[in-house]
């Protein structure tokens, strides 16, 4: 029973990072495009 508790908790940890690496990527995104905007309105 302990060891099911391990995995599943486990499991969870890695969804966790997987949905924080992702939503870390979409904001680096955003950012680059809105610097990219401020570049462009420049000229």
């Amino acid at each position: 029973m302990h060891f099911i508790k391990l995995r599943a908790c486990n499991c969870a940890q890695w969804e966790i990072r997987n949905i924080s690496i992702g939503m870390l990527k979409h904001l680096r995104r955003l950012i680059y495009l809105k610097k990219r905007e401020r570049v462009f309105q420049k000229y």
